[in-house]
């Protein structure tokens, strides 16, 4: 009897399992080109004061963005120097939620900095409002603006912050895309 009940469970699975191997992968969401704005090699340069008392230092930013998971995701590995002139590292993951119909990111850095923010398209610019939390359990709200040239090759970006009721400008950056694919909008 359990033979048969093992075997009736098994011709089951197997049909279930084919199905499942023989779904075709689908095309991204239109609501996904939107992402392709952040694909390829970007270098950017321009100031950064991490807190509002902190001196600004000169920043050197660099961004390889690659489609991930069927082109439904993109995925930003970022490089950038501290104030000591040190290499950070940071992921981020920036995906469209269908459910209530927003563009989100999700960030982490390797100084155990993590963030999340919620961007608005408008044409040639990308907002993000949302917050980073600080290793040390600081909670920082920040606005940033990206402004893409026509041909999406060239970017002039700021992100405001407010800590505490301070408000100060925590990094200024301009730069290009070096690698690209072709973005149609």
């Amino acid at each position: 009897m359990k033979r048969i009940v093992a075997a009736i469970c098994l011709m089951a699975i197997i049909p279930a399992i084919a199905v499942k191997t023989q779904t075709p992968i689908t095309e991204p969401k239109k609501e996904s080109v939107f992402l392709d704005i952040f694909v390829g090699d970007w270098t950017l340069v321009g100031t950064s004061k991490f807190l509002p008392k902190a001196p600004e230092h000169k920043l050197n930013w660099n961004i390889h963005g690659h489609k991930i998971l069927d082109g439904s995701f993109v995925q930003l590995d970022q490089t950038f120097n501290d104030i000591n002139g040190q290499q950070e590292q940071a992921l981020e993951i920036i995906s469209f939620n269908p459910s209530c119909k927003t563009y989100i990111s999700h960030g982490y850095s390797n100084d155990g900095s993590t963030w999340v923010t919620k961007l608005t398209y408008n044409g040639h610019s990308v907002t993000g409002n949302g917050v980073i939390t600080t290793p040390e359990g600081k909670v920082i709200k920040i606005r940033d603006t990206w402004v893409f040239t026509t041909d999406y090759r060239s970017v002039s970006a700021t992100e405001e912050s407010t800590l505490d009721g301070v408000r100060w400008t925590s990094w200024s950056v301009k730069g290009t895309k070096t690698k690209t694919p072709e973005i149609t909008k």
